[in-house]
């Protein structure tokens, strides 16, 4: 294969080509979540599960753009139904990394193993950190963005008759 025709599958191909941009996209997110997790944990003095949700907010809003541009090129559902869909599944990632974050920060923190090795926190909260994203990612983030999210569902008819019936409602009486 040549070089032109591995970069058009990359770009524009289905199957394993979407998972591989769905890879870059989530380690774009992932530094973007880490860089700014770390940042309040260590220089800000949050604590884990706190940062951890601030990390998640700036990565999720990076994902969410380019995974609608990039990896999954979605056109057939309206903004507002892809939007709602992916702040979904993105406030379930959001628990799901606070508290797992959260969770195995306080499970290092308590090993006597690492309390032996002189282990810091730091680095007790960055490999919490990395071991809840990458579960999350690959068996929350990814499966309900592919299948759900940038895929048109009859979630997608309901949010936008809502919307119209807001709409109309709401217009007339202003």
């Amino acid at each position: 294969m040549k070089k032109k025709e591995i970069k058009s599958k990359f770009l524009h191909g289905g199957g394993i080509f979407m998972f591989l941009r769905s890879v870059v996209t989530s380690q774009i997110s992932a530094y973007t979540d880490f860089i700014v997790s770390f940042v309040f944990y260590a220089l800000i003095s949050l604590s884990a599960g706190i940062s951890a949700m601030i990390g998640a907010t700036a990565g999720g809003i990076v994902n969410c753009l380019i995974n609608y541009k990039f990896t999954f090129r979605m056109r057939e559902s309206s903004y507002l139904a892809i939007g709602i869909k992916f702040f979904l599944v993105w406030l379930g990632s959001l628990l799901l990394n606070t508290f797992g974050t959260q969770y195995l920060t306080n499970l290092l923190d308590s090993s006597s193993l690492l309390d032996s090795v002189n282990m810091v926190d730091n680095i007790r909260f960055t490999i919490a950190r990395i071991i809840t994203s990458i579960v999350v990612s690959v068996f929350w983030n990814f499966m309900l963005q592919r299948y759900f999210v940038f895929r048109a569902t009859a979630f997608d008819n309901f949010i936008d008759r809502c919307h119209y019936f807001l709409h109309a409602t709401f217009s007339k009486r202003y």
